[in-house]
């Protein structure tokens, strides 16, 4: 008869025996393994067919066969999974497998353990299941879980809005996810950039494909214009470059730089030295520009003016009358007269002692302090008078050989001397007062002449201007 055990789990632990009656000893065995067993059982056998040949001590000898067969243990074929999404432990697996015997044990290297052919709420991870039957038999697999994770914001590149003018812009920054990538800003925009903003808070969903989320708000300022008035106006007061503005600027950053459009251009808070005129101000606060206008009014200031009555007199008579013909609300007068005297009344008179010629100044300032000098001439001069001679000697002795009036205090512009003969007839005629008669008449001498007394007219004027009109005889003697 013979006994055998087969293999478990494919190992070498099978086993045949054979038990022999009959013969003559002694009995020996010659089993066919690897290396030949030569005692009754055959041990460490794999499964497979296995023949035993027995021979007693007279050579006779028998031949059996045996089959070994392997009570397999189980086998994993297969572990399906479904990887983890959004770091959300949603990862599971599944292991299939066939083959064991008996009862079944199915063992998962989770916290707490799990024993399901199935486990679930797995997060990233190599996972490990074992399967043993009832002979301790086991098979072993590993499976690995994959975290799909969503996509992360890492950041916001952002433009605050400037001016007051919605024109603030945010950009999101992700990393991860599957794309494609939607977005979904609490504006309704859908773009990973909306623009046209205003200053605010800010809210974004991300979603990838696997309807991973991610959500994140950012905030933009607004930085405002700054606000800009003038202030410290100062008219161009006598048109002497004197105007002057202030540009007072608040709001904004605080930091600000200016840039007047004078000449040349100047670049503080107030602008100074100007005319009369229109000025811009451009002003920046490091955001923001702003720009305005101002004009500058001038004052003109008075146009000095006086007459003088008369500009021309004689000693005898040296008062003269200095009228202010200034126009404008002026509120004093000096005068200062030429000769060392002066005066503050706007209308004075005034009366020179000597003979000469004064430049007068009148000094004006009108009620905005504004300043203007006007200048005149005073001509104080000897008394007109006249001398007029009724004979001469025209005889060439060097003594009174030439006539003519001797005057003083005349002017000798318009002079007129005309000399006629008894008969009327113009003998000589002269507008130079310088000029003296000689006694020709019309270059020849008078000296055979019949006639030896003339007729003279004279028309003279004095410094006054005055008119002076003369008529009389005179006599040639020789």
């Amino acid at each position: 008869s013979t006994s055998f055990t087969n293999t478990t789990c494919g190992n070498s632990n099978g086993s045949a025996t054979i038990n022999v009656s009959g013969g003559t000893a002694p009995i020996s065995y010659q089993w066919n393994t690897t290396p030949p067993q030569t005692t009754s059982t055959a041990l460490n056998l794999e499964a497979g067919t296995y023949v035993v040949t027995v021979t007693d001590g007279t050579g006779c000898t028998i031949t059996s066969s045996y089959t070994i067969s392997d009570l397999a243990g189980p086998t994993i074929t297969s572990i399906d999974k479904i990887d983890e999404v959004c770091d959300g432990m949603n990862g599971s697996a599944t292991v299939i497998y066939n083959g064991g015997n008996g009862n079944i044990n199915i063992v998962w290297n989770t916290i707490p353990p799990q024993t399901t052919t199935t486990i679930n709420n797995l997060d990233a991870g190599t996972y490990q299941v074992t399967i043993k039957d009832t002979n301790n038999c086991e098979a072993i697999e590993t499976v690995t879980i994959i975290n799909h994770a969503g996509p992360t914001i890492e950041s916001f590149t952002s433009t605050d809005e400037l001016c007051d003018e919605v024109n603030g812009s945010i950009t999101v920054n992700y990393t991860g996810g599957i794309e494609p990538i939607s977005f979904q800003w609490s504006t309704e925009h859908n773009t990973q950039t909306i623009s046209n903003l205003t200053e605010g808070t800010y809210a974004v969903t991300i979603t990838d494909q696997n309807s991973c989320t991610a959500q994140a708000i950012h905030t933009i300022v607004n930085h405002p214009k700054p606000d800009l008035e003038f202030t410290n106006i100062v008219m161009d007061t006598c048109l002497l470059s004197s105007g002057k503005v202030t540009a007072f600027v608040s709001g904004g950053s605080g930091v600000y730089s200016y840039l007047w459009d004078t000449e040349p251009a100047q670049n503080s808070s107030s602008a100074t030295g100007l005319d009369p005129g229109t000025y811009i101000v451009v002003v920046s606060d490091g955001f923001c520009t702003i720009s305005d206008t101002i004009e500058i009014i001038g004052i003109p200031g008075p146009d000095a003016a006086f007459n003088i009555s008369p500009n021309i007199a004689p000693i005898s008579h040296a008062e003269i009358r200095f009228t202010d013909m200034t126009e404008g609300e002026i509120e004093t007068w000096h005068w200062e007269f030429g000769d060392g005297f002066q005066s503050t009344n706007q209308n004075p008179k005034y009366t020179y002692q000597n003979l000469g010629e004064y430049e007068v100044t009148m000094i004006v300032t009108d009620i905005n302090g504004c300043i203007d000098t006007a200048y005149g001439t005073v001509l104080i001069d000897i008394d007109f008078n006249i001398w007029i001679p009724n004979a001469f000697t025209p005889n060439d002795d060097g003594k009174n050989d030439r006539w003519g009036p001797v005057a003083v205090g005349f002017s000798d512009k318009d002079y007129r001397l005309k000399i006629w003969d008894r008969w009327g007839m113009l003998v000589f005629e002269t507008d130079n007062y310088y000029q003296r008669w000689d006694g020709t008449i019309r270059d020849r001498d008078v000296e055979n002449d019949i006639s030896t007394s003339y007729v003279y007219e004279i028309i003279i004027y004095d410094n006054m201007g005055k008119r002076h009109r003369f008529f009389g005889r005179l006599t040639l003697i020789y």
